[in-house]
């Protein structure tokens, strides 16, 4: 079938200029592609839909989102200041069937469609690059443009990797008009933000803009307090009407005094025969835990090391050339660079023992990253005909070089100094690090160094036929090698590898009336076991998982254009997971696990009266294992018909919005995430939460004050879970009050 469908995306993509029987259109009326919608009344308030908005993280034929057979959610700037986001991890997750949380002490996590982490792939302007860690940290939402999500397999665009969808961070352009934006605001638990940007025209063909912001917080938790720095630059250049050159630069720096989560309490320990045991949480098969809780005296407790921290410094800069030599073709060259340096000192584990009621610390470390990716994508569009039938193709050619250092503690910190203290549950003072000697350690030296080259040819065409038909596909073809050499002699031995994946989608759009959009859709992708820096000698003969998806959905406009919705099913199925095994006594690991996922998805965009907004989103996801076993150290356990960890079957979320032109407004908002499991063997469940924001605000010209209410009921629960032998949550910020104070001109 995958066979079958990649020579179906080839065959709609060998319409290409050298086999076409017109060279152009007749006429500028026969060159437009998209048919033409016409809706009436007038469209006020905010939509996460963008249905009428080119997202370039779903294609590159550059048509409208109801043009396309996926699945695309286009949040705007605009959309995210109504809302009062102040992260893109609170703007994404507001996204249908998308929820998250912060893990690792700093890096947001995502989950959608039945997959988490880094089956989704986190982009800076349809930038991959390559690991969570170069770009998902924790970016201030007034730096962006918009953010595009994209819910299902990506790989055809972005290479192996995205299996279950794609977000895009799009940084701001210059304004062809003057604009100015000020942001200033003050909320619970110390938090301070500014935000400061504008920019417009300095001569003829000549455009300019700049932004910053600062925000620093002491955190709902004992020594969680964060501190960011973000500066952003860009020009516009564009000497004739065919010709445009422009530049982006971003520079952040983050400061986190890491809170990782709290610790589970709980009473012993069931085994399969029913009888309890007290002791530490090292789960076999059939066991699981008696009586978990969150202690409420912990909820605000931090037991990571006193002096622990997580620092980075991340730059981007990107440019763009495009230029048009005739009225049916578009030539893009986008160069890039991208570097990260991070540090970070901390605890990542935390036991609780229910024989003492004493939390042990473990997974002590300090590491260092230091990556370097540099690269280029060429492409051209063009807009010809089949015979008679319009055709618009892109090709293009994707060339990286990811550089990739990792470090660790330095050897002269001695074990001593790394073996944590076992505290009580609610401790008087949390023993620091090593307080006599971490502030004079150097960064830790590299122990290994990761090259990953790619070189990727792509295409994509949209053929479009009689009766409103457009068929769609795209096929790319990765050349991906990877080189790591272990700089110290007890990170292994270097090696070599390489993959060269072959991906595609094939779909068709049907549009019975102006504003309907009906379309079937098949895509498919390709991803490593674990990410390509992590990859080690004992796991570099491992092939590339392989996943697909089937979707059908429904997008359309109605109500006098008042009204905006989509609707999608799908089922995508990700195979040759690792799962382990045991053969003849000895315990392997084995490509020959699977996940599926089947769901539904539907939101709805409404404008029932004059200044008043509704939006709402709901997504029903079934997940699964088949054929997969896992090694915790205690044995190989089934998981077979298990529901993968920090994975909602329902979610959803409700924005109301009343408008008064010229004074101001409210708007209330609703959120909800269903039970999750806290593990693979679906011992432990997450327990549903509801959050309820409110705000209102008054309007003075150009200005906006704003006093807003976050988890108005302030709700305790937990946004993630780690689980390995250890078991802790990440809990959400409890309830909060903000004031800003927004203008613009």
């Amino acid at each position: 079938m995958r066979l079958a469908a990649l020579l179906c995306s080839a065959a709609v993509i060998v319409g290409l200029p050298l086999v076409v029987s017109a060279p152009a259109f007749a006429d500028a009326e026969r060159a437009e592609v998209s048919a033409e919608i016409i809706v009436t009344g007038e469209r006020r308030g905010v939509s996460t839909l963008g249905l009428d908005e080119n997202a370039e993280t779903a294609s590159r034929l550059g048509i409208a989102v109801r043009d396309l057979p996926a699945s695309v959610s286009v949040i705007d700037a605009e959309t995210i200041r109504a809302r009062g986001d102040v992260t893109a991890l609170d703007a994404v997750t507001r996204s249908t069937g998308f929820t998250g949380g912060v893990t690792l002490g700093a890096t947001p996590r995502f989950s959608a469609r039945g997959f988490t982490n880094n089956n989704i792939t986190v982009m800076r302007d349809g930038i991959r690059q390559n690991t969570s860690a170069q770009s998902a940290r924790t970016l201030d939402a007034f730096m962006l443009d918009r953010i595009e999500v994209l819910r299902g397999p990506a790989s055809v665009l972005f290479g192996e990797g995205a299996i279950a969808g794609a977000v895009n961070y799009v940084s701001k352009a210059p304004p062809e008009d003057t604009k100015f934006d000020l942001v200033l605001a003050a909320a619970d638990h110390g938090e301070r933000r500014v935000g400061l940007g504008g920019g417009g025209l300095l001569a003829d063909g000549l455009a300019a803009r700049a932004d910053a912001s600062h925000a620093r917080s002491d955190g709902f938790v004992d020594r969680s307090g964060f501190e960011r720095t973000a500066l952003a630059a860009a020009l516009r250049w564009s000497p004739r009407a065919d010709l445009s050159v422009s530049l982006n630069a971003d520079w952040t720096e983050d400061a986190v005094e890491s809170y990782f989560g709290t610790p589970l309490v709980y009473d012993g320990v069931q085994l399969p025969s029913g009888a309890i045991v007290v002791r530490t949480p090292n789960l076999a098969a059939g066991e699981r835990l008696v009586n978990p809780r969150i202690d409420p005296r912990t909820r605000r407790i931090n037991y990571n090391i006193a002096d622990g921290f997580s620092e980075s410094q991340y730059s981007w800069i990107r440019g763009l050339v495009t230029w048009t030599p005739a009225a049916n073709v578009e030539v893009r060259i986008e160069p890039y660079r991208a570097t990260q340096v991070q540090d970070y000192v901390n605890s990542e584990g935390f036991t609780f023992n229910p024989v003492t009621g004493l939390v042990q610390r473990d997974a002590l470390g300090f590491i260092g990253r230091d990556d370097v990716l540099v690269g280029v994508r060429t492409q051209a569009r063009f807009d010809t005909a089949l015979f008679t039938l319009p055709l618009r193709t892109v090709v293009g050619l994707d060339l990286a070089r990811n550089d990739q250092e990792r470090g660790t503690r330095p050897l002269a910190l001695s074990a001593a100094a790394v073996t944590p203290a076992a505290l009580p549950l609610v401790p008087d003072a949390v023993p620091r690090f090593a307080s006599a000697t971490l502030q004079t350690l150097p960064r830790p030296e590299p122990f290994a160094r990761a090259l990953v080259e790619t070189r990727a040819v792509y295409a994509e065409s949209m053929l479009t036929l009689p009766g409103e038909l457009r068929v769609i596909g795209g096929i790319r073809f990765d050349d991906i090698t990877l080189e790591r050499t272990a700089i110290a002699p007890s990170t292994g031995a270097p090696f070599a590898t390489g993959f060269d994946p072959v991906t595609g989608r094939l779909g068709v759009v049907w549009q019975p009336l102006p504003g309907t959009s009906l379309y079937a859709a098949w895509t498919d992708a390709a991803e490593p076991v674990v990410q390509l820096v992590s990859l080690t000698a004992t796991s570099r003969d491992f092939g590339l998982q392989r996943g697909r998806q089937y979707e059908v959905g429904a997008k359309w406009t109605f109500w006098d254009g008042r009204a905006d919705a989509t609707l999608a099913w799908y089922d995508i199925r990700k195979e040759d997971i690792l799962t382990s095994s045991v053969v003849n006594g000895v315990r392997i690991q084995q490509q020959i696990g699977a996940q599926v996922s089947q769901g539904i998805e539907a939101a709805l965009v409404v404008l029932p009266a004059e200044g008043w907004s509704l939006e709402a989103n709901l997504a029903w996801t079934d997940a699964r294992f088949e054929d997969f076993f896992e090694n915790l150290g205690t044995g190989v356990i089934a998981r077979e018909g298990n529901r993968p960890d920090n994975l909602p079957e329902w979610s959803s979320n409700l924005v109301a919005t009343r408008e008064l032109e010229g004074l101001g407004g409210v708007q209330l908002g609703v959120r909800h995430v269903g039970d999750r499991f806290a593990n693979n063997a679906n011992t432990l469940t997450l327990d549903a939460y509801t959050l309820v924001d409110a705000a209102g605000w008054i309007d003075f010209g150009n200005a906006r004050l704003t006093l807003r209410a976050r988890n108005l009921t302030d709700e305790t629960y937990a946004d993630w879970a780690v689980f390995t032998n250890t078991p802790f949550l990440k809990l959400g910020d409890p309830r909060s009050f903000e004031v800003s104070l927004a203008w613009r001109l």
